[in-house]
């Protein structure tokens, strides 16, 4: 089943909104209810407008700061953590570490970078 949780700060760079989201089955979105109330708290209603006119937004085309033109945010936004990661995977590589290698698919950096700690703490 597919799952996801994201926010502001996240995919948007709005760091310090704490206005977030939750999407995936009903069995899988029920427990992170039930936890919300412990860790949530108010997000100012500006927050909440700001974002919820930019998702429409962020799915049409999307100029960069080069003045490069995507088909939406989330193309431009994946293929620069992308770039990133990369980066930080060969730096890694150079450095002597074992990097799994996730097959040039999208997703899996920050899996990559818990796994490297976890194998650091060892």
């Amino acid at each position: 089943a597919n799952f996801m949780i994201s926010s502001c700060g996240k995919t948007f760079s709005a760091t310090g909104w704490q206005v977030g989201w939750a999407v995936g089955p009903s069995s899988l979105i029920g427990p992170v209810q039930q936890v919300l109330p412990q860790v949530q708290f108010c997000a100012c209603s500006l927050a909440q407008d700001a974002l919820a006119r930019a998702l429409p937004q962020a799915d049409g085309p999307y100029e960069d700061e080069d003045g490069e033109v995507w088909d939406d945010y989330y193309v431009y936004l994946r293929e620069r953590y992308r770039s990133k990661r990369d980066l930080l995977a060969k730096a890694l590589e150079e450095a002597g570490f074992d990097v799994p290698d996730y097959g040039g698919g999208g997703g899996g950096g920050g899996f990559g970078c818990v796994w490297c700690e976890w194998n650091l703490a060892r």
